[in-house]
């Protein structure tokens, strides 16, 4: 398994944002107990299934669908929403993880290291983590500075 700091310094982090995010470009305002609810267990869910994913060598790749799947449920079961908003939230977080993981692949090309060496040392992978979640926290803001929403997209406010 991995380190816990990644789990407690980014996979949580990740799973605030992702829920947070998500759940905000579709107009959505979740109280903090239920988006800590889910990024606690979502969190967990990517720690548990990238272990598993080392511990019997499979490439990752499928992982991310597995984990769409599961913040999908989770926000639907937890954040008590309907399947098409669970969903949509989810697949819009995960769509802006993968432009932030595109800016990681630069980085990590930019400063020549090797991926190995950034996933097996836990702070380097909680840095490099943060900069797939860059996106995320952009919308975010553009969300609070512009009341900006996927369902209201026409209706941005100042």
């Amino acid at each position: 398994m991995e380190d816990l700091r990644v789990l407690f310094f980014f996979y949580i982090v990740e799973g605030f944002l992702m829920t947070m995010t998500g759940l905000r470009l579709f107009g959505y305002k979740t109280n903090v107990k239920i988006l800590a609810a889910i990024s606690i267990t979502y969190g967990a869910s990517i720690w548990i299934i990238r272990g598993v994913y080392q511990y019997y060598h499979i490439p990752l790749g499928s992982h991310s669908l597995i984990l769409t799947v599961i913040l999908s449920f989770l926000i639907k079961m937890i954040g008590k929403v309907n399947w098409g908003t669970a969903l949509g939230a989810a697949l819009v977080s995960f769509s802006l993880v993968m432009l932030g993981g595109g800016m990681s692949i630069v980085i990590i090309q930019y400063f020549q290291l090797d991926v190995t060496n950034v996933l097996s040392n836990p702070w380097l992978h909680v840095l490099m983590g943060y900069t797939e979640i860059v996106f995320l926290a952009l919308m975010l803001i553009i969300n609070k500075v512009f009341g900006f929403t996927l369902t209201r997209s026409q209706e941005i406010h100042k």
